[in-house]
């Protein structure tokens, strides 16, 4: 089953821990958490906070950084940076582990991993890498890394000066390493099905957890597009989560009367009202996800189903056009 990754970001979420327990119980294969810019002190009192909340929805929780502070609470594992990782294996041999993770963001705070002592960095075997390049893929592999996450392959807000490496990154890596690879950056329910299909073990997210008011429907849109069988029925996407994908990326089709169309539609929308035209639905294109949409968002969750029925990648836009036009009056 491909997997489902959640990476933290406190400052996009105002309430930051009633947050990070919606995703716990939205059941995402693992979190971690990031927040390296914090002082230890700071980093060991939320992570003991987080700790509590996934261990009690039975989700996996990984450190950053702050290798004696997962050691000390017995985190599930530790995020690190490639420089780190380096330094640490220069120091001394990383014992085996299933699971070897690292971040190449950051190149600073290394004393704590250097002189640990015991069977492995943590008293987990959660551990990993994340990468940037194929040359970083090889090198962290080559270390000891069990899996990579590769970014950033699409557009994103948090790296908006940096072009995307794309999905060709994934199939490069996934061709010269043999442990698995998840996709991060810009990765929305709309293109994580690109990524699998590239070789990618599964997917992480940041923005997308920190912001979305619905985690649950975040992943069960998610796992649909991956095709996670467990998650496979729901059909829904929100307007945030519309709002960052491209537009190239999907056919979106208003349901609702010629009349309401040219009153007020959203934009790139196609209109096919529904029963009138309801033949043509079938002749939209199959090559991108059909978002459908009507006034409130409930006529079109039918139609959506059908589209599924038929072979479609569909997802009915929950909030409707009237979420969208307060959101817009709003702007």
């Amino acid at each position: 089953m491909c997997k489902i990754i959640c990476i933290t970001n406190r400052r996009l979420a105002p309430d930051f821990l009633r947050q990070i327990e919606k995703i716990a119980e939205a059941k995402p294969d693992m979190l971690i958490l990031r927040e390296k810019d914090l002082q230890k002190e700071q980093y060991s009192e939320l992570s003991a906070a987080v700790l509590n909340i996934c261990r009690a929805n039975a989700i996996k929780c990984v450190f950053h950084t702050f290798v004696d502070v997962a050691k000390e609470q017995y985190a599930d594992g530790i995020h690190l940076t490639l420089a780190d990782l380096r330094r640490y294996v220069n120091a001394r041999k990383v014992p085996n582990t299933d699971l070897l993770a690292c971040d190449l963001h950051s190149v600073d705070k290394v004393e704590e991993a250097v002189n640990l002592g015991g069977r492995s960095v943590v008293n987990a075997d959660l551990l990993g890498c994340s990468v940037h390049s194929v040359e970083e893929a090889k090198e962290a592999a080559d270390l000891g890394a069990s899996y990579l996450t590769a970014g950033h392959i699409f557009p994103t807000d948090c790296k908006k000066d940096l072009p995307p490496r794309g999905i060709q990154l994934i199939r490069n890596i996934c061709e010269v390493v043999s442990i698995p690879v998840y996709a991060l950056g810009g990765v929305n329910p709309l293109n994580a099905k690109e990524c699998i299909q590239a070789g990618a073990a599964g997917v992480c997210m940041m923005s997308e957890f920190m912001q979305s008011e619905s985690p649950k429907e975040l992943i069960t849109g998610l796992s649909k597009s991956i095709g996670n069988g467990a998650r496979a029925n729901a059909i829904t996407i929100s307007l945030k989560e519309l709002a960052s994908a491209p537009k190239e990326q999907y056919t979106l089709i208003d349901i609702r009367t010629p009349v309401s169309f040219q009153l007020g539609h959203i934009t790139g929308a196609i209109n096919l009202p529904f029963p009138q035209e309801a033949a043509r639905l079938y002749d939209i294109p199959r090559e991108k996800p059909v978002i459908v949409y009507c006034q409130k968002g409930e006529i079109s969750h039918e139609i959506a189903e059908l589209l599924v029925d038929a072979g479609y990648e569909a997802y009915n836009l929950v909030e409707g056009y009237l979420g969208w036009l307060m959101r817009h009056v709003g702007e």
